[in-house]
Protein backbone atom coordinates (compact mmCIF):
# COMPACT_ATOMS: atom_id res chain seq x y z
CA UNK A 1 0.00 0.00 0.00
CA UNK A 2 1.48 3.01 -1.19
CA UNK A 3 0.78 6.83 -0.51
CA UNK A 4 -1.73 6.30 -4.15
CA UNK A 5 -3.95 4.61 -1.62
CA UNK A 6 -3.72 7.33 1.22
CA UNK A 7 -7.05 8.83 0.46
CA UNK A 8 -9.43 9.89 3.27
CA UNK A 9 -13.53 10.90 3.42
CA UNK A 10 -15.13 13.03 5.14
CA UNK A 11 -18.63 12.12 5.93
CA UNK A 12 -20.21 15.11 7.35
CA UNK A 13 -23.85 14.59 9.78
CA UNK A 14 -26.41 16.92 9.96
CA UNK A 15 -26.57 16.45 13.57
CA UNK A 16 -30.54 17.69 13.61
CA UNK A 17 -31.46 14.93 12.16
CA UNK A 18 -29.32 12.23 14.19
CA UNK A 19 -31.44 10.66 16.80
CA UNK A 20 -29.57 9.26 19.95
CA UNK A 21 -31.45 5.90 19.60
CA UNK A 22 -29.71 5.17 16.15
CA UNK A 23 -26.22 6.50 17.19
CA UNK A 24 -25.26 2.63 18.21
CA UNK A 25 -24.69 1.12 14.36
CA UNK A 26 -23.07 3.58 12.15
CA UNK A 27 -20.08 1.52 11.63
CA UNK A 28 -21.76 -1.02 9.75
CA UNK A 29 -23.28 1.81 7.45
CA UNK A 30 -20.03 3.25 6.45
CA UNK A 31 -18.74 -0.11 5.73
CA UNK A 32 -21.66 -0.85 3.20
CA UNK A 33 -22.39 2.83 1.66
CA UNK A 34 -18.83 4.20 0.46
CA UNK A 35 -17.87 1.09 -1.77
CA UNK A 36 -21.14 1.64 -3.31
CA UNK A 37 -20.35 5.92 -3.27
CA UNK A 38 -16.66 4.97 -4.98
CA UNK A 39 -19.17 2.39 -7.63
CA UNK A 40 -21.57 5.06 -8.46
CA UNK A 41 -18.60 7.95 -9.03
CA UNK A 42 -20.63 9.75 -5.87
CA UNK A 43 -17.39 10.30 -4.61
CA UNK A 44 -13.52 10.26 -6.41
CA UNK A 45 -10.11 9.37 -4.17
CA UNK A 46 -8.92 12.23 -5.91
CA UNK A 47 -11.92 14.37 -4.46
CA UNK A 48 -11.69 16.50 -0.81
CA UNK A 49 -15.60 17.08 -1.41
CA UNK A 50 -16.92 15.56 2.15
CA UNK A 51 -20.13 13.15 1.64
CA UNK A 52 -23.86 14.08 3.55
CA UNK A 53 -24.92 11.05 4.68
CA UNK A 54 -28.84 10.84 5.91
CA UNK A 55 -29.34 10.54 9.80
CA UNK A 56 -32.11 8.50 8.75
CA UNK A 57 -29.68 5.58 7.53
CA UNK A 58 -27.00 6.04 10.13
CA UNK A 59 -26.28 3.19 12.77
CA UNK A 60 -23.89 3.27 15.35
CA UNK A 61 -22.26 6.37 17.43
CA UNK A 62 -19.23 8.41 16.75
CA UNK A 63 -17.56 11.01 18.98
CA UNK A 64 -17.70 14.24 16.11
CA UNK A 65 -20.45 14.60 13.66
CA UNK A 66 -17.35 14.63 11.14
CA UNK A 67 -16.57 11.27 10.24
CA UNK A 68 -12.50 10.70 8.44
CA UNK A 69 -12.66 7.22 6.54
CA UNK A 70 -9.63 5.84 4.58
CA UNK A 71 -10.62 3.44 1.66
CA UNK A 72 -8.02 1.02 3.40
CA UNK A 73 -10.24 0.88 6.44
CA UNK A 74 -13.29 0.00 4.64
CA UNK A 75 -11.37 -2.87 2.47
CA UNK A 76 -10.34 -4.02 6.00
CA UNK A 77 -13.73 -4.38 7.60
CA UNK A 78 -15.71 -5.82 4.50
CA UNK A 79 -12.77 -8.12 4.09
CA UNK A 80 -13.14 -9.30 8.15
CA UNK A 81 -16.98 -9.77 7.22
CA UNK A 82 -16.31 -12.40 4.70
CA UNK A 83 -17.15 -9.66 1.58
CA UNK A 84 -15.08 -8.87 -0.87
CA UNK A 85 -13.01 -5.32 -0.70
Amino acid sequence: MTGHDHHTYLLKFNEKQIQRRKLKRLTRLIVETLPWLLKSRTLHPNSRDSIEVPACRLHGRFPQRILKISPEQVALRCSSRGHPP
